[in-house]
């Protein structure tokens, strides 16, 4: 379901107030599908298969405004595996996670539920992929005519597609301290979490917001992409030979 309102925020502090609004809203909703589940729950046998099924159908019911991917996949003959893909850890935090004084990052979260093991709640379960800055989900929901969470969900799914997660998350050829990804419609600049070298997206910038100066290298660039396809440069490389205008 779609809650978005045609009301259009301009203002980065408002957009992040909203962004902050959502997420106390979205946590609210989580505890009481939690709540309700785990109370029928205690009716059931307490089975794999019952405590498997208890973690499906929490998720379905509180992530499906910020799901980005949900797929089940077999690991050897007999293991299953449900893995969410989806915006902001709900289930932990409201406000995301404060790394600087002003600013707050929330986790691109991969959840794996293990039908085996389903009450599992570790690093391999759950963990962050990346953590998006609340002034680039600001910026999503400020270039939008729509208020609404969907607005960032929708984004970020353009952004993030299984090969992009590989690539700036994993491929050791990109594990620059500092890089930036251009798509086919945005680039994105990224720095790694100091401790856990997890990827921060910074800011986010649509092709419409472009510098005039810049537009055609960056479009050249861009638009030589196939749907789905990115290029991850080191942020000294992109600022030299792919933004700068080459006058």
């Amino acid at each position: 379901m779609d809650n978005s309102k045609l009301i259009k925020i301009s203002n980065e502090s408002a957009a992040k107030a909203f962004i902050r609004g959502e997420f106390r809203r979205l946590r609210e909703l989580f505890n009481s599908v939690n709540d309700k589940h785990n109370l029928a729950f205690e009716r059931k046998n307490k089975t794999l298969k019952n405590f498997y099924q208890l973690q499906l159908d929490i998720n379905r019911e509180s992530l499906f405004e910020l799901l980005i991917e949900h797929k089940t996949f077999n690991k050897g003959k007999t293991a299953e595996l449900t893995e969410y893909i989806y915006v902001g850890a709900t289930a932990i935090d409201i406000e995301g996670y404060k790394y600087t004084k002003d600013e707050h990052f929330y986790p691109l979260c991969s959840h794996i539920v293990d039908k085996k093991r389903p009450m599992r709640n570790d690093g391999y379960c759950i963990r962050a992929l990346v953590y998006i800055s609340e002034h680039a989900m600001a910026r999503m929901i400020t270039r939008n005519s729509k208020q609404s969470i969907k607005v960032v969900v929708d984004t970020v799914a353009g952004i993030f597609n299984e090969n992009t997660i590989r690539m700036i998350y994993s491929d050791a050829d990109v594990k620059f301290e500092d890089f930036v990804v251009v798509t086919r419609n945005c680039y994105i600049p990224f720095v790694r979490q100091e401790n856990s070298g997890i990827p921060i997206m910074k800011t986010w910038v649509p092709e419409e917001h472009w510098d005039d100066n810049n537009y055609m290298k960056l479009s050249n660039l861009a638009h030589s992409l196939i749907a789905g396809e990115i290029r991850v440069f080191e942020t000294s490389v992109f600022n030299s030979e792919v933004y700068l205008s080459p006058n």
